[in-house]
């Protein structure tokens, strides 16, 4: 920091910095010098003024040398495009305003400047922030979360990626998980938020989704989306199906509920929306 001293008057006079804590450069006895102290802290610069070795003048300053000790943000985890701000923390407390805050390690922005900064990510991950203030520097991560994929509750295998389209049976419940990236991260406050035409709605890990509409088509899904930041989409077929007995005999009113000893029964089945193959039936009697 550039000091100087203007007395009124001569200037051909003799000048005494203080304190000896700090260093004048390139001497405490010259006009101008410059100041630099080597901790942070709250400094009384003072300088005497003599002119025929009489002292005619003196004054002081405080001079607040500061350097950044951590730095704080409004969130330890956040969604891929979430904006996270940065505050440095600096001693002397609350000075990061006097001096110039220089920040790294951000996306968008990548760089920024001020007390505080904003900035967001579009990819997952550990996310490493600086704060330079000067020599000193101080770093705080945060974590970047987003939907890696949905999966649901299969009563046998539990839960199961869903890979392809989810047929459920109608009125049925299924319980949907989502997974975040990184792998085991935690959940930024709120998120993910569940959605879809479904009617899934609310937050948190899972979400019970009981599916009360059947499809037109095999093509109209009841989705069940997944969001932090990004989305997933999990596309369901609501099916209804009946199984149906066709005996080998057929007569004018016959039943289809009673049947001949050794009387042979072809079993079939109907599905809506047809066109749905490959379910996982089982025939009990």
């Amino acid at each position: 920091l550039q000091l100087d001293c203007t007395p009124e008057g001569p200037t051909d006079g003799s000048y005494s910095w203080s304190p000896g804590t700090v260093t004048f450069s390139p001497s405490a006895n010259i006009k101008n010098p410059t100041f630099s102290a080597n901790q942070s802290g709250n400094y009384t610069a003072s300088v005497s003024y003599s002119l025929g070795g009489a002292t005619v003048g003196d004054t002081s300053g405080t001079i607040a040398v500061v350097r950044v000790t951590s730095v704080v943000a409004t969130a330890d985890y956040a969604c891929v495009g979430q904006n996270v701000t940065f505050g440095a923390v600096t001693h002397p407390l609350n000075c990061g305003s006097l001096v110039t805050v220089t920040w790294s390690g951000g996306q968008n922005p990548a760089t920024g400047t001020g007390s505080q900064w904003t900035t967001n990510w579009s990819t997952p991950g550990t996310k490493t922030v600086s704060a330079t203030i000067g020599t000193s520097s101080a770093q705080k991560n945060v974590t970047v979360v987003e939907v890696d994929k949905l999966q649901y509750n299969d009563p046998d295998t539990g839960y199961t990626d869903i890979s392809g389209t989810l047929y459920v049976y109608q009125g049925t419940t299924v319980t949907f998980k989502a997974v975040p990236d990184p792998c085991g991260a935690s959940w930024p406050t709120g998120k993910p938020v569940w959605g879809g035409s479904s009617g899934a709605s609310g937050t948190g890990t899972t979400k019970a989704v009981t599916f009360s509409t059947l499809s037109t088509s095999t093509s109209d899904y009841k989705t069940v989306t997944g969001e932090c930041g990004n989305t997933v989409t999990a596309n369901v077929v609501v099916y209804w199906f009946q199984g149906i007995p066709v005996p080998d005999v057929i007569f004018e009113g016959r039943s289809y509920d009673q049947y001949g000893v050794e009387e042979t029964v072809a079993l079939a089945h109907t599905t809506y929306p047809s066109g749905i193959t490959g379910l996982p039936l089982e025939w009990k009697l």
